[in-house]
């Protein structure tokens, strides 16, 4: 013989496990949406691929090194820190001549957010949709900077829409000339 509790009391003992009259239930944390860099994150300190700076990165992220290039990357997420040497400082009407008809043939549906100085370096804001599966469009914020004649381009990627402000503050903040 089967037993079967009626809705009703089902209904009751829910009820029970509510919280008190008056009180509204606590509220799940917050959920963090896919390619968000959470905000207990550690950093670890790195060192350009040619030794002329440092930059925080998120720690536990998978590191690929080529040539003058580092690569961090969790997820849907990227850090990338490129070095050369070049004889002059980018300026804003520099890297709009120069460095977006290159990002604009190398990432497929581009779109350029803007290209501004930003402190000590020049900002280009774009979107764009990597040929990855499945296809996201992410936000990209390239910073170019520039020190007696080394450039560093650091270039921080992540799904639109995810809250990494503080995040990519932080690293870019970092970036530190040896």
């Amino acid at each position: 013989m089967h037993r079967t509790i009626p809705v009703f009391a089902a209904a009751i003992m829910l009820a029970a496990c509510a919280a008190p009259a008056g009180e509204r239930p606590a509220a799940p944390p917050p959920a963090t949406m896919i390619g968000e860099i959470p905000a207990t994150q550690p950093f670890v300190t790195v060192t350009t691929a040619d030794g002329s700076a440092s930059v925080d990165v998120p720690d536990g992220w998978i590191r690929t090194a080529g040539g003058s290039s580092l690569l961090f990357t969790s997820g849907f997420d990227s850090v990338a820190v490129d070095t050369s040497a070049t004889p002059r400082a980018p300026t804003a009407e520099s890297v709009t001549a120069e460095a977006v008809p290159l990002l604009r043939t190398t990432n497929d549906h581009f779109i350029l957010g803007s290209v501004t100085a930003a402190g000590p370096a020049i900002r280009v804001t774009y979107q764009a949709q990597p040929a990855s599966a499945p296809p996201v469009i992410v936000s990209v914020e390239r910073y170019e900077f520039w020190r007696a004649r080394h450039d560093l381009v650091l270039t921080l990627s992540g799904p639109s829409g995810a809250r990494n402000d503080a995040a990519w503050r932080r690293i870019v903040e970092s970036v530190r000339w040896r």
